[in-house]
């Protein structure tokens, strides 16, 4: 590769690609160093956020962690005995999109100076295992990474989580259709689903299991076999967490 994409080879990592165009970039990078360095740093620290513990803080440190997070992004912060009205759509998942991208710059950056290294592509891998291996022992003996569960800043594990679970949903979505036909009557955070993808289209609902507890699933299905579009809810309040497409 003449000049590499780090959006791609990030995808790559976190095995968002299709299997074609995955081994199709796998070649790519075999034939550049640098993209192989750029890939390697990138699997050591998707492993080490995977391997750390499931984020857990109190209700303090969840209030005082939005306030950062909205002073930072210059954003006013509701009065704290605001009621969230069951239909209005709370913006924090450009907050959590925003907290997870700190928390990547935070575990990449010293992998940059590896970009220098040389040519070399043993080289190169070698020592971004050697710079990373101190960052995920100290991953490992902290307690949390910072998130907020579902509806707080989520870490960058539970990005990757989600983006899993939406594909095997996608992928197999049987379970969650015959849910949906199992409660016709379901009603959680329907006009927020309607709103999202169309009434139109007479979306289907149905609560299903996930990392951090159950969320609610609405969906677009044209043929009663497939998915075709789809947005996760916190019930709570119902927060959208995440859409397809």
């Amino acid at each position: 590769m003449a000049k590499y994409d780090p959006d791609r080879i990030a995808e790559l990592a976190a095995g968002l690609l299709e299997p074609a165009e995955a081994t199709a970039l796998e070649q790519e990078i075999a034939a550049d160093p640098r993209a192989a360095a750029e890939l390697a740093a990138q699997r050591l620290a998707l492993e080490a956020l995977r391997r750390a513990p499931a984020p857990v803080l109190s209700a303090e440190e969840r209030t005082e962690l939005r306030r950062a997070v909205a002073a930072a992004l210059n954003l006013e912060e509701a009065p704290a005995a605001a009621v969230v009205s069951s239909r209005r759509r709370v913006p924090w998942r450009p907050l959590a999109v925003a907290a997870a991208a700190l928390v990547i710059v935070a575990a990449v950056v010293p992998l940059v100076g590896l970009l220098s290294v040389g040519e070399d592509r043993t080289a190169m891998t070698s020592q971004a295992e050697s710079d990373m291996s101190p960052r995920i022992a100290e991953d490992e003996a902290n307690e949390s990474l910072p998130g907020d569960g579902l509806l707080g800043v989520e870490s960058t594990a539970a990005m990757v989580y989600t983006a899993q679970a939406i594909e095997e949903l996608l992928a197999d979505p049987a379970a969650l259709i015959a849910a949906a036909a199992a409660d016709t009557d379901f009603s959680t955070c329907r006009a927020e689903a309607e709103d999202l993808l169309g009434k139109a289209g007479d979306p289907a609902g149905a609560a299903v299991p996930w990392e951090s507890g159950e969320v609610v699933v609405w969906f677009v299905s044209g043929d009663g076999a497939t998915v075709q579009s789809l947005a996760v809810f916190d019930p709570a309040g119902c927060v959208l967490l995440a859409s397809h497409p």
